[in-house]
């Protein structure tokens, strides 16, 4: 973190998957994810963090299931999505798999 321990306002996006950008494998995120990118593989978020959130804009895309607590589609998802607390879609989203949500 920039300027000491204290978080920086604004984003709670804390990892970036850019536009371009292809991943094959599974990732685990412990707070913000923003995906403009194509991911291949599952995608969980740490249990630790009610508050952490996956995002996948219009751009991105990923071929896995997707956890988190919350959760927002815009993007293409080829796989389930289990939401514990919160799950928005998007005008563009287009889910080929099951919704799972509290």
């Amino acid at each position: 973190m920039l300027g000491g321990s204290k978080k920086k306002a604004g984003s709670p996006f804390d990892t970036l998957i850019a536009q371009g950008t292809q991943i094959k494998g599974d990732l685990t995120v412990a707070g913000g994810l923003h995906i403009d990118g194509k991911i291949e593989g599952q995608i969980k978020a740490a249990k630790e963090n009610p508050q952490a959130i996956v995002r996948l804009s219009d751009e991105g895309e990923v071929k896995g299931n997707i956890e988190a607590p919350h959760i927002i589609i815009n993007g293409k998802v080829h796989g389930d999505v289990y939401s514990t607390e919160h799950v928005e879609l998007a005008p563009k989203a287009s889910i080929t798999g099951n919704v799972y949500y509290h």
